[in-house]
C-alpha cells in the first residue's frame, strides 16, 4: 500500500495550520497549550516519518501532522526529549526527504516539533518545496 499525501483534519474549520501563527501565540485547542515558535507557515500534511535518535540510534516510526520549510510536527505517543538530535526521514509515495533535525518542543503524549538542519541539500529542499506547493494548492 502506498501512503501518499493526505491532509490532516486536525484543525478542520480553523485557519491555524494554513496561515501559521505569530510567534508566541498560544494554541488553546491543544490540551497542553504550547507556544508556537515557527519561523515559517506550516501546512497540514500527513507523511510517513521515521525518526532516528542519533545518540541511542533507536528508530521510531510515526507520522507528520504538519510541515513547513523549516521543520515539522510529528505525532508520537512517547515523544523524545527537547534538544534530542535526530535524523528525520519523511516519505510520500516513492519520494523521500531526509534531514538532520533537533527536537525543539515536546507535547507529552502527543508529539514533537522538530527543526530541520539549516544546510539542506538542494535536492532535499526541492522535494520539500514540491510537497509544500502541492499541499498549499490542495488547501485552497
Amino acid at each position: 500500500m502506498s501512503v501518499g499525501i493526505f491532509f490532516s483534519q486536525r484543525f478542520a474549520g480553523r485557519s491555524v495550520a494554513a496561515t501559521g501563527l505569530s510567534a508566541h501565540k498560544e494554541i488553546p485547542e491543544l490540551p497542553d497549550a504550547m507556544t508556537d515558535r515557527r519561523c515559517s507557515a506550516a501546512l497540514s500534511l500527513i507523511l510517513v516519518a521515521e525518526i532516528t535518535d542519533l545518540l541511542s540510534t533507536m528508530k521510531f516510526t510515526a507520522r507528520t501532522a504538519d510541515i513547513s520549510r523549516t521543520g515539522c510536527y510529528i505525532d508520537m505517543l512517547q515523544p523524545l526529549p527537547r534538544g534530542t538530535q535526530v535524523h528525520v526521514r519523511l516519505q510520500s509515495q516513492r519520494e523521500v526527504f531526509e534531514s538532520a533535525a533537533m527536537v525543539m518542543y515536546v507535547s507529552p503524549g502527543l508529539g514533537i516539533g522538530v527543526a530541520f538542519a539549516e544546510n539542506l541539500a538542494a535536492h532535499q529542499q526541492a522535494i520539500l518545496d514540491r510537497w509544500l506547493a502541492s499541499a498549499a494548492k490542495a488547501a485552497r
